[in-house]
């Protein structure tokens, strides 16, 4: 059914409206048929289709113990069964305003490592599965790779979350190394930063970064390590410079969470250190990169990343905010195009 925003409006789809007297485009949340945004009012095949947020490409993320649920025209993250918001409230916007909470009292497990071992297993699983990477379709394998890594990630943070009693813990195989921080004493204890290894690589985050605000119960920091999957997401993802064939990753793709509130930005740097695949030419030169999600899909992006200092073994970065990142290298010239970032406020 057909409908008009205004009286001299030009005549819409439903969940459309007018721009002018002859265009219209769809209400937020919708998408013409046609995949063009503002279209001819005398287009009548043209229908304003509802956006599944919850589905691939967007796959909007709701953060732990929690599930995206598509409705008309828009989106909402709700908790899973068994956990409730600290509000109160029935349904949240987005990871970052997740405050899901177990309603249902546990006894300490003692089975925390033995978990984690499984999220290890279960990940070099995924990442050897060749059905998941053999679509041929550079968006889909973006938007699997996406998926994998929040998994790995929630799985970690709700294992750590769950074995309190157990503050650090620690595995890992061939391809895939996982450690886990938990803190309990809301940073009374001194401890400032936290230095999370994986792999031949580290991670130095500050205490108050992990603890979020006032909310109640442990707070966790999750660094995840991965040898294998910079084969897959490799610097043909990377859509910034010019000359890709000649720009390649020279580290592990890690990742850094916190937990149970995802936040992604951080009040102190973070830097990590990457060990460096093979040694970088005098030619060459390391930049750093992280994950971007958008929806488009997901490549390496400089943003919010600098290099620190880079040596014959390790690549040091620092970063803004928390996803995933890798080290990538270039000729001298090509890196000198890309944007300079400040330093950030040391710790």
């Amino acid at each position: 059914m057909a409908h008009t925003a205004e009286a001299t409006c030009a005549l819409c789809p439903l969940n459309g409206h007018c721009v002018s007297s002859t265009h219209c485009t769809c209400d937020p949340g919708y998408s013409p048929t046609s995949g063009v945004e503002i279209f001819d009012s005398q287009w009548t095949f043209e229908q304003c289709n509802d956006i599944d947020e919850c589905s691939p490409p967007h796959s909007i993320y709701c953060g732990l113990h929690a599930e995206c649920h598509n409705k008309e025209g828009d989106f909402t993250c709700r908790c899973n069964p068994g956990y409730a918001l600290i509000s109160g409230a029935t349904e949240f916007k987005n990871a970052s305003e997740n405050t899901c909470q177990n309603r249902i009292a546990k006894p300490p497990t003692a089975g925390g490592k033995e978990e984690l071992q499984e999220v290890v297993d279960q990940a070099v699983s995924d990442l050897a599965n060749k059905t998941l990477w053999e679509t041929g379709e550079k968006r889909e394998v973006a938007a699997t790779a996406t998926r994998v890594l929040r998994d790995v990630e929630s799985k970690a943070l709700e294992t750590a979350l769950s074995a309190p009693e157990q503050p650090v813990l620690k595995v890992q195989n061939s391809t895939v190394a996982i450690e886990t921080r938990v803190v309990t004493n809301n940073c009374s204890e001194g401890t400032k930063i936290f230095s999370l290894n994986a792999q031949m690589n580290s991670l130095d985050i500050h205490c108050r970064d992990i603890v979020q605000g006032n909310l109640p119960g442990p707070n966790a920091v999750a660094f995840i390590s991965y040898s294998s999957l910079g084969d897959i997401i490799n610097a043909n993802f990377f859509e910034e410079m010019e000359e890709k064939d000649r720009v390649y990753l020279n580290s592990h793709v890690v990742s850094a969470a916190i937990g149970p509130q995802r936040n992604i930005s951080l009040s102190n740097p973070v830097t990590m250190s990457f060990e460096n695949v093979k040694k970088i030419p005098r030619s060459k030169r390391a930049f750093c990169v992280y994950w971007k999600t958008t929806e488009e899909g997901s490549h390496w992006s400089t943003d919010g990343c600098l290099l620190v200092h880079a040596n014959e073994s390790h690549t040091t970065c620092q970063v803004s905010h928390l996803s995933s990142f890798a080290v990538l290298v270039a000729s001298r010239r090509q890196v000198q195009r890309q944007p300079i970032i400040p330093p950030a406020n040391t710790f």
